[in-house]
């Protein structure tokens, strides 16, 4: 209903025919109340699929994890056994093959370069340390260097 132009006078009592702006000023906001719905339901929508993507993304990790740690203890226990086998069996006889090559080059002088050359002492640790290592000089312009 408008509002009367003099506050002190009485009120017109309103006219028969329908006003049509504010049909039209009535029907906007319900027209843009439904559209604000309509994307608030698609936008609730929308965040419910990509909560259940996350979901199922979240569990597909972890499974994955799971598997990949089972298939981890199971490859460290196999590669124990075969270290324990190698310490066991193998490295007894590595260690008297050195020692009867070694026995050998002291017989025959002309093995004993071979001998020192694959069996040597490769890591001996070295007589004197190293010697510290001096920075590098800081450029003294703020060119680039040149590129090639």
């Amino acid at each position: 209903m408008p509002l009367p132009e003099n506050p002190g006078s009485e009120q017109q009592p309103s006219s028969p025919i329908p006003d049509k702006t504010s049909e039209i000023s009535t029907a906007a906001p319900e027209n843009a109340l439904d559209e604000l719905r309509s994307g608030y339901r698609s936008l609730r929508s929308l965040f419910n699929i990509l909560l259940i993507g996350l979901i199922v993304f979240a569990g597909s990790s972890v499974v994955l994890m799971r598997r990949e740690n089972q298939m981890a203890q199971r490859q460290l226990g196999e590669l124990a056994r075969y270290i324990a086998e190698y310490q066991r069996n193998i490295a007894p006889k590595v260690a008297e093959l050195h020692s009867k090559l070694e026995a050998y080059s002291k017989l025959h002088p002309d093995f004993a370069p071979i001998f020192a050359k694959y069996f040597g002492n490769t890591n001996a640790p070295p007589s004197q340390p190293p010697a510290p290592v001096s920075p590098a000089p800081a450029p003294t312009s703020s060119a680039p260097p040149p590129r090639r």
